[in-house]
């Protein structure tokens, strides 16, 4: 039975046997990460489930998936590393395990934000008990945001990694953030009020970071100018997270004219057939609108016959 019916339809019993089990939590677990990076979600580091029986693929920050076998998959019996390119379906062994430096990869592997991947394996080394490896594959350091990657500006995002000692900047796609560095792998940041939704930089004098996710700035409508007037008024809107703003309401009516003037500020034009209501901005970050919390009043011109 083809693995996608098997998913969807059962029968049950059937699914949680681990030769159909197995490929179909990877299947899932792929399926989902492309969906969240296609819409800008990109995650610091995926681990991969593991039953305990096989360890799971890390989905490292390079692209690549990275993973092991127990047993097999090279010129000894003890198991191997292996990276996995999942849009051309490449494989390339990376290590053969040899007993005596490990056998028996059961855990899955973890990504530090130095790019080394770390794992253990179940057997090997000194007294049999399994030993402490990192494959280094040349893959950047990086930073990675603790929390779901989303906010407002002026909200305060943790960011770890290393190196954090003498930082002299911090992005939110443009404009400097304040920052404090708690430690040389630790540190908080302030989403500014021009910030846009982008990956986070970090700027040390001796290195460039970024982080593997994206982080999805919210727009925020604080205020507008004037609170009423007829179609054709121009209203400049202000508040944060405006960038890139893509679309403009009146009442739930779409402005056919509007410009981006900064990341605090937008001049829309009231429509023909706007609706006295709320003022409502879309930005890219996906579907996000930020409404005003006062109403726009659209005046309505009365046409009297004269005698």
């Amino acid at each position: 039975m083809p693995l996608g019916r098997l998913m969807l339809d059962g029968p049950e019993a059937d699914l949680q046997a681990t030769e159909n089990a197995q490929p179909a939590i990877l299947f899932h677990s792929v399926a989902l990460l492309r969906l969240m990076v296609a819409r800008g979600l990109r995650p610091a580091l995926v681990a991969g489930h593991s039953m305990g029986e096989f360890a799971g693929l890390v989905a490292a920050t390079d692209g690549y998936f990275y993973g092991s076998t127990n047993v097999g998959g090279g010129s000894s019996p003890y198991g191997t590393l292996f990276r996995l390119d999942s849009p051309t379906g490449s494989f390339s062994v990376l290590h053969v395990f040899d007993q005596t430096h490990g056998s028996d990869t059961q855990a899955t592997a973890m990504q530090h934000t130095n790019g080394t991947l770390y794992g253990l394996t179940n057997q090997g080394g000194s007294g049999n008990g399994g030993v402490f490896y990192s494959l280094a594959m040349g893959i950047p350091p990086f930073v990675s945001l603790v929390g779901f990657p989303s906010g407002t500006a002026g909200t305060t995002v943790e960011i770890l990694g290393s190196g954090f000692t003498g930082t002299t900047d911090v992005r939110f796609g443009y404009g400097s953030s304040s920052f404090t560095v708690v430690s040389d792998t630790y540190m908080t940041a302030v989403v500014s009020s021009s910030s846009f939704t982008s990956s986070v930089s970090v700027i040390t004098p001796n290195s460039y970071f970024r982080s593997a996710q994206t982080f999805k700035v919210l727009p925020v409508i604080l205020s507008f100018k004037p609170s009423s007037g007829p179609v054709g008024t121009q209203v400049v809107i202000t508040g944060t997270g405006l960038w890139f703003a893509n679309k403009v309401t009146f009442g739930g009516v779409k402005a056919t004219s509007f410009t981006v003037n900064s990341g605090t500020q937008v001049t829309a034009t009231v429509p023909t057939g706007a609706l006295t209501g709320k003022i409502g901005i879309t930005t890219n970050s996906g579907t996000t609108t930020a409404d005003s919390a006062s109403i726009f009043t659209v005046n309505r011109f009365l046409l009297r016959n004269r005698k």
